[in-house]
């Protein structure tokens, strides 16, 4: 989140990929996938919004 949010695309999503390869099946690997698949397609707010989804539903 906070790379994303500094603007830094490429931090986050090298640390999207790290989480992605720790994380199982579920919701939070499926709103990972989204927020890496809108980070990629150069969508900052959609990637953010999926990454929170995705963090708070690992708490």
């Amino acid at each position: 989140m906070k790379a994303l949010q500094a603007g830094d695309t490429a931090g986050a999503e090298t640390h999207m990929k790290e989480a992605d390869k720790a994380l199982q099946q579920g919701a939070a690997k499926m709103d990972l996938d989204e927020a890496m698949k809108a980070l990629q397609a150069g969508d900052t707010a959609g990637a953010e919004t999926h990454a929170q989804i995705a963090q708070n539903s690992l708490q």
